[in-house]
């Protein structure tokens, strides 16, 4: 689930400077973890595309 914005800011504000790189933390591992997601989708749509293509001499 993406964050939204607004809800990432208010969590800051209510840190302090410990709690901080914790969230930070956090919150860049959530990001990575959907872009690693995403990225294996689109590995997986691009190499069976490729078998397709492959296939039917296209």
């Amino acid at each position: 689930l993406p964050l939204s914005a607004k809800f990432i800011q208010g969590l800051l504000r209510s840190t302090d400077n410990n709690d901080m790189t914790s969230l930070k933390l956090a919150v860049t591992q959530h990001i990575f973890k959907f872009v690693k997601g995403y990225m294996k989708y689109y590995m997986i749509l691009f190499m069976n595309q490729q078998e397709y293509l492959t296939q039917y001499g296209i």
